[in-house]
């Protein structure tokens, strides 16, 4: 959620640099003219005297009223507030301003054609540089500049953790807690309605620890206990009424929100009709997926392709009711190994899409022993936010299509040059299928910051009461997000992107086993001389299976992107890929 702050704001902020002389702040974070024109001068008279001028020195030399100058100065207000929460109320606000000039800046640059230097701003072009070899064996990690900037709750079960233990905690949360805001929509692809639900998969091998992702189904706790005490109570009173009664009354509907792997399909499209579609699927052990993957008990590769882009699901059946789910809104949390994935996705899973609706996280690291008691607390921590995320979902999230999320003009732009350039940039060196989960990526990003807007929003309802600054007890029904969540879900999809790009080259079979872990690009690329002809890439290309067809396709490319120039026959290269 945006975070503005009012001219009265401005004049609180202003009064505790004042009364604690601290002048380096960039004067662009006060908007309101006077207080910027006094701030200003005040910095530039402490830099040459290391004093504070007087009000009358101020009144002299700036055309600002001398009552406002006076209120500025008056250092009293500052008692009725506490001083660490006007501290965390100008950090937010500094982050915030910052954050919106950076945009405008990106914006700018983006105009004139500099997305690398774009990129590069974000801590993303640096990814995309290296040869695309997406088995390389240094993924990048979600860095702490992205932990610091998070939304409270997920800051807070964040940094009981460590290492890659965190990455794990925040992508698990991040598939976990968008089912309490399943109901937001936001517009997709050419006017489509899109919902907030998310699918990842941790990657690990055995005995790595990555059952620590149960932290995250605690998140759940209440919310489906109160479903099901509710159900509980009302079957007892349907169990109770007479032959006479019942006629009269339907039977309970039972709504479970969470269940494992081992839920049958036909459990799966109960649960979602009972649900009106939202359901969390949520297991460490994603064989219990795939062990019974067949027509009758598993097989969700419809269901998974259909909900992350919230297409109905209908079946129709001539022994039994048939299943329609005009909206669903499956999330999907589970973690395994490698070859867990091949057996999940299926063997038409890259061909049909399947793989490329989930967000990878590659945890690589060897078993080892850790101190079993570390961390006994951290369950309260989740508890805690059960509770909350209980509370707010009932409170506010309840109704769907109550609330819309809308990026920004300026957000907009950024979003989809920055997507677009890493799209043509990857499709330019990596195999078959990159193209596909960058697009998905650009949808997953946007449900992320639905994510972060819903919890900035409820965050600051619960701060309210002690809110000297918004005393706010609602939520507007157009959600925004800030520019730094903005900005920090852009560096957080690039690392999901990349750990994506690494598994589509595991999973894609290598048609040719010299230099396996290399795109068939990179391998026809490095053949080619500075100049080439069109015959010659095509001899380079059949040599590893590549087809003309595909050749072409790629050459055309490369001439689009001003990579290569065609002088006759022949095309030079004019920069590295």
């Amino acid at each position: 959620m945006l975070y503005e702050a009012t001219i009265n704001d401005e004049k609180i902020y202003f009064k505790y640099l004042l009364k604690n002389e601290i002048f380096e702040n960039d004067n662009t974070i006060f908007k309101q003219k006077d207080i910027n024109s006094v701030y200003t001068y005040i910095q530039d008279y402490y830099k040459s005297y290391n004093s504070i001028p007087t009000g009358e020195i101020l009144v002299d030399k700036l055309e600002v009223k001398k009552a406002i100058i006076q209120t500025l100065y008056d250092l009293d207000e500052l008692d009725k507030y506490d001083s660490k929460w006007i501290e965390n109320k100008l950090d937010l606000h500094i982050k915030t301003t910052l954050a919106n000039l950076e945009l405008s800046n990106l914006i700018d640059k983006s105009r004139n054609g500099g997305m690398d230097y774009v990129l590069d701003k974000l801590g993303i072009n640096t990814i995309f540089e290296k040869e695309i070899d997406p088995v390389y064996e240094e993924l990048p990690t979600i860095s702490q500049e992205i932990y610091d900037n998070l939304p409270e709750m997920l800051k807070e079960i964040t940094q009981l953790f460590e290492g890659q233990k965190k990455d794990v905690i925040l992508t698990s949360a991040l598939s976990t807690i968008s089912m309490f805001f399943s109901n937001i929509k936001s517009y997709y692809y050419e006017g489509s309605i899109s919902y907030n639900n998310i699918y990842t998969f941790i990657i690990a091998k055995s005995s790595t620890g990555k059952s620590i992702m149960n932290k995250c189904k605690l998140l759940t706790y209440d919310f489906n206990l109160r479903f099901r005490e509710s159900y509980k109570y009302l079957k007892e009173q349907y169990n109770q009424m007479t032959k006479e009664d019942k006629l009269l009354n339907n039977q309970p509907i039972e709504k479970v929100f969470v269940g494992g792997g081992d839920a049958t399909k036909q459990g799966l499209y109960k649960y979602m009709m009972n649900n009106d579609g939202v359901f969390l699927l949520f297991d460490t052990e994603a064989d219990a997926l795939t062990d019974k993957n067949d027509d009758v008990n598993g097989d969700y590769s419809i269901i998974i392709r259909k909900s992350i882009q919230n297409e109905s699901i209908t079946k129709l059946l001539a022994t039994q009711d048939s299943t329609y789910i005009d909206n669903p809104r499956l999330n999907i949390c589970i973690s395994g190994t490698q070859d867990q994935v091949k057996k999940l996705i299926g063997k038409n899973g890259a061909e049909n899409g399947t793989f490329n609706r989930f967000i990878y996280y590659d945890w690589d690291v060897e078993p080892t022993i850790e101190d079993p008691h570390k961390n006994k607390d951290a369950n309260d921590v989740f508890m805690k936010y059960s509770k909350k995320l209980d509370h707010w979902y009932n409170e506010y999230f309840k109704i769907c299509d109550k609330y819309t999320f809308e990026l920004s003009e300026n957000q907009n732009k950024l979003f989809f040059e920055s997507m677009k350039k890493i799209h043509d940039d990857v499709l330019r060196k990596s195999v078959d299928g990159s193209s596909a989960i960058i697009k998905r990526h650009y949808l997953f990003a946007q449900k992320i910051m639905i994510t972060f807007a819903a919890l900035r929003a409820v965050e600051k309802i619960d701060n309210s009461e002690k809110d000297f600054f918004n005393n706010v007890n609602y939520i507007p029904e157009i959600l925004n997000i800030s520019d730094s969540d903005f900005l920090n879900v852009l560096k957080l999809i690039d690392v999901y992107i990349s750990h994506s790009l690494k598994m589509i080259n595991y999973y894609t079979p290598v048609q040719n086993e010299v230099k396996e872990k290399i795109s068939w690009k990179i391998q026809v690329w490095n053949s080619l001389k500075k100049s080439f002809t069109r015959k010659q890439a095509i001899e380079i290309g059949n040599k590893i299976n590549i087809s003309d067809t595909t050749i072409d396709r790629w050459i055309k490319t490369l001439k689009s992107d001003d990579i290569i120039e065609k002088n006759g026959y022949n095309y030079n290269k004019l920069k590295e890929l």
